[in-house]
């Protein structure tokens, strides 16, 4: 263990060194007195991936990391690795405010972690030159700040690296089991997973590979255990040896066979290959309804771990036979939504069905993964705080962990009666559960159990208080009852007239809201006393929460309806369109929006939608509905083809008409571009694939050479080349028969914009890491641009090939001369990233389209004049124009449709005025 941790510090700390390397050098020397050890971020100007494989090392084996906030921090690709690096990881993360961005858009920038972290302010005093090291706050004061937040919980923070580090060493190993903890050291790592930090939050959480690594770990020393008495048992049971030796004879079976070689040679190896083939036999079975192939690939996997092993053969055989099933399996009824729930941080929905299966979608409705979870309907489904787990109970009386993935983590003890609800706890570290016999049972993470509470009536909703120090649970009697975090009982009354649907905090820990198939929604105080009580709905209520942010509630009914209340019960909103009753509803961002789901088996609504809570507005997930992720003109510039959700291309006449549809991707479709002569169409998806079709549909060619998605592509002008940039930081250059004629490797992070120089003898290119390269056609690297604070997002030349100009995430566009020089920057005040930027057709005025939609002209003294900005608070995906720039499209990011689909098209008149398109 000690050459794990060989390279533990105390904490680590990201800063620019644009910025704050004074601050930065000051902590460290006054922390450093203080006998904390202190790993700096590296200088982050040039970096490669050994600087930054570095600097993520030091991450892992930090005890906290230390974020210093500053406008360039914030932009800062090294910067934004390592907070990356050390989110993924759950480290405690410190933010210390240095120099305050100028423009409230910037933290919109800040991870969600660091936003609802607490800030300690050294902020620099901008009236000083800025060399000043003078700070507006006291200095000493920051610092004690800092060595307090160290020490608190430290012996737990000090824990999360040191199992960290073990986990990470079993995972680069390859996950050897000689590498899991066992005995003590197991034992004190479930403490430390189970402890629960009452009446506070925990200064971090354990990571998916935390749990991952202890659960087997357990798994493990139990499979040790067993094995070690059956070892015992053979060696002593000599008549046990004859009597196998008789029965299996000269017909041996392969399970003789594997029993007799236990014996004959004490071969624990064998006994753990054995239990590795067994584990992936159960999994393949497991899958066979839900994913036939991937079913193959378990049983497979098992038979050559342990080829003598029955299982594995008969797993093998029944996975084969199978696979022929797999388009009946696709094609049964659609599923109804039976549960609901949101992951903040990865902005995804996680719904339930009648029939078992779990899907998680992104904020269009478009499916990301499904999986099936349960042999029967779904009862509930909760998103652990992390966004890494998910919780589900099924009407099999089953309530199961799982990653995202929709691997299995941990399978909980079965009830013996239905499962009512199930939840997490706010900080994510235990689990609870409510069944009709009575019992609330709370749980860590990896099964073991907390405490149980048995209540003499049928309970049906449960949650925890946001501060971790209470229960609520609600019964099918209408009795309320409120716990401690221990199980101590604190208040008990009687709510409602029947079966309570629904019981929730609020967000002060002081109120319960409490709703009932009575149609009633009340609030009480902790002791039981009755604030408010209104009759809501004439129908039973299925669900009833506080708006988070306020002091509204919303309810959702048997009646189709879902209502929004203020404090006196006085109805502020109604959200109507469903056409069966809404059996759930959730919220997004700090109740910004609304989920909500609702149907019946064998009804046409079965419907998720999203609503903005403070209107009566609402966007119905419909997989006929087409939401845009880009789009491209015809050369002509009276057609348009748009990359869709669904993995087709679509392409549309300017009356909105849709005349093609190109389907035959296995992925996702990230790019498509019609050739220079509008007669071929190029279209690219996320694993990496191109195919290239012709007007009317039919498929030309596939290219393939990259291993991820391809962001962009760019046809030569006579169409016979095309070439592609990836996420796997380079581009590739293709004719259309398939043939690779060059690769472009010189980048260190994806590529987002690939272009053609207009004699097509150079190539430019655009990436994540900050730089954009000019190429020869063979893939010659001729001059790296380096002049962005953040990403490039895309980059072009003039149209007499004399200059270049990119845009990137810094709010800034450079231009630069063909030796690399700059000669102007185009700032953008509104902190706004440039999506495109590119020279207009009279060579002197630049035309570009920012992150929020706004089109800006500039002259060629770098002013700007404003002539459209369509929707500027929501984020444009994507912006292009067509060849004479007369048309733009801009597809917008999904959560404000335009016309039903989410993009506008404009016209530009010759006075440069923009106007929608169908005018």
């Amino acid at each position: 263990m000690k050459s794990i941790l060989s390279q533990k510090c105390d904490l680590y700390v990201s800063y620019s060194h644009y910025e704050s390397i004074e601050l930065a050098d000051m902590l460290a020397d006054k922390l450093s007195e203080e006998g904390y050890e202190i790993k700096l971020s590296k200088e982050e100007s040039n970096f490669d991936e050994e600087t930054l494989n570095d600097c993520l090392g030091q991450i892992e084996y930090a005890d906290n990391f230390v974020f210093i906030i500053s406008p360039h921090s914030l932009n800062s690709i090294l910067c934004d690795k390592e907070i990356s690096h050390a989110i993924k990881h759950n480290k405690r993360i410190i933010p210390i405010l240095h120099i305050e961005p100028d423009q409230d858009e910037l933290y919109k920038q800040v991870p969600p972690v660091i936003k609802n972290s607490n800030w300690i302010f050294l902020r620099k005093n901008k009236e000083l030159e800025s060399k000043s090291l003078d700070l507006l706050d006291e200095f000493e004061t920051g610092v004690n700040l800092l060595v307090n937040t160290l020490q608190k919980d430290k012996i737990y923070v000090e824990k999360h690296t040191e199992l960290l580090s073990l986990a990470l060493h079993w995972e680069a190993d390859g996950k050897d089991s000689s590498n899991l903890l066992i005995g003590k050291e197991l034992k004190e790592a479930e403490e430390w997973l189970a402890m629960n930090f009452v009446g506070s939050s925990p200064p971090c959480i354990p990571s998916e590979l935390h749990i991952e690594f202890i659960g087997e770990s357990k798994k493990f020393s139990q499979l040790l255990s067993s094995h070690s008495t059956v070892l015992d048992q053979l060696q002593q049971n000599h008549l046990l040896k004859i009597i196998i030796l008789i029965l299996t004879g000269l017909l041996i079976t392969v399970t003789g066979f594997w029993i007799f070689q236990i014996i004959q040679n004490n071969n624990l190896e064998g006994l753990l290959l054995r239990e590795k083939s067994n584990h992936l036999a159960a999994k393949s079975r497991m899958l066979q309804n839900s994913d036939p192939t991937k079913s193959l690939n378990e049983a497979t996997a098992s038979f050559f771990s342990d080829t003598l092993n029955p299982k594995a053969i008969s797993a093998v055989i029944e996975a084969s036979y199978n696979t022929g099933s797999f388009y009946e399996v696709l094609s049964r009824p659609k599923n109804t939504l039976t549960t609901l729930d949101f992951s903040l941080k990865y902005r995804e929905i996680v719904t339930g069905d009648n029939l078992g299966g779990i899907t998680i979608r992104d904020m269009n409705g478009e499916a990301i993964n499904s999986f099936e979870a349960h042999k029967g309907g779904v009862i509930s489904t909760s998103i652990s705080p992390n966004g890494q787990f998910i919780l589900t109970s099924g009407i099999d009386q089953k309530m199961i962990l799982w990653k995202k993935n929709g691997e299995l983590v941990t399978v909980f003890p079965k009830e013996e009666s239905r499962i009512n609800h199930a939840v997490f706890s706010d900080n994510g570290l235990n689990i609870a559960s409510v069944n009709t016999d009575g019992e609330l049972r709370v749980f860590d993470l990896i099964g073991n159990s907390i405490f149980s509470y048995k209540s003499d009536q049928s309970l049906s909703h449960m949650s925890f208080s946001p501060n971790e120090k209470m229960i609520v649970v609600g019964s099918n009697s209408g009795e309320i009852l409120v716990l401690s975090a221990l199980g101590e009982e604190i208040a008990k009354w009687n709510g409602h007239l029947g079966l309570i649907s629904t019981v929730f905090f609020n967000e002060e820990n002081d109120k319960i809201i409490s709703a009932g198939v009575d149609g009633k929604v009340k609030i009480w105080n902790l002791e039981g006393k009755e604030i408010l009580n209104i009759q809501a709905h004439q129908a039973p209520i299925s669900c009833a929460r506080f708006v988070p942010g306020s002091q509204c509630f919303i309810t959702a009914s048997n009646d189709k309806k879902a209502i929004m209340w203020d404090k006196s019960g006085k109805e502020i909103n109604r959200y109507l369109g469903h056409k069966d009753p809404v059996k759930w509803f959730s919220f997004t961002n700090f109740g910004e929006e609304l989920l909500t789901i609702s149907g019946l088996e064998n009804t046409k609504d079965n419907s998720l939608r999203i609503w903005a809570t403070e209107k009566e507005t609402t966007n119905e997930f419909d997989i006929r509905n087409q939401s845009f992720l880009g789009g491209n003109f015809s050369p002509d510039g009276k057609m348009i083809i748009t990359v869709c959700l669904d993995s087709s291309a679509r392409v549309w006449n300017s009356d909105g008409e849709e005349l093609l549809v190109l389907k035959g991707h296995q992925a996702g479709l990230s790019a498509a571009l019609f050739s220079p002569d509008g007669k071929n169409i190029a279209t690219a998806d996320f694993s990496g694939n191109i195919k290239i079709w012709d007007i009317k549909g039919i498929e030309l060619n596939s290219l393939n050479g990259h291993r991820g998605r391809v962001n962009e592509l760019c046809w030569t002008q006579n169409g016979r080349q095309i070439i592609s940039a990836g996420t796997d930081n380079k581009a590739i250059l293709f004719d259309v028969s398939g043939n690779k004629k060059a690769e472009f490797i010189g980048h260190t992070g994806p590529i987002n914009s690939v272009k053609f120089s207009p004699e097509e003898r150079r190539i430019i290119t655009a990436s994540n890491d900050g730089i954009a390269i000019v190429w020869d056609v063979e893939g010659n690297l001729l001059k790296k641009l380096a002049g962005h604070k953040g990403k490039v997002l895309s980059a072009n030349f003039s149209k007499s090939g004399n200059y270049i100009i990119t845009a990137g995430s810094d709010f800034a566009c450079i231009i630069w001369d063909m030796e690399g020089n700059i000669v102007r920057v185009l700032k953008n005040n509104e902190s706004r990233e440039f999506r495109s930027a590119n020279f207009a057709p009279d060579g002197i005025n630049i035309i570009t389209g920012d992150g929020f939609g706004k089109i800006n002209i500039w002259n060629e003294k770098g002013e700007p004049f404003v002539f459209v900005d369509p929707i500027n608070e929501f984020q444009a995906k994507n912006i292009s124009f067509s060849a004479d720039y007369q048309k733009v499209f801009i597809s917008f990011n999904g959560e404000k449709p335009v016309s039903g689909k989410n993009y506008s098209v404009y016209q530009i008149n010759p006075n440069l005025v923009l106007r929608d398109a169908k005018e």
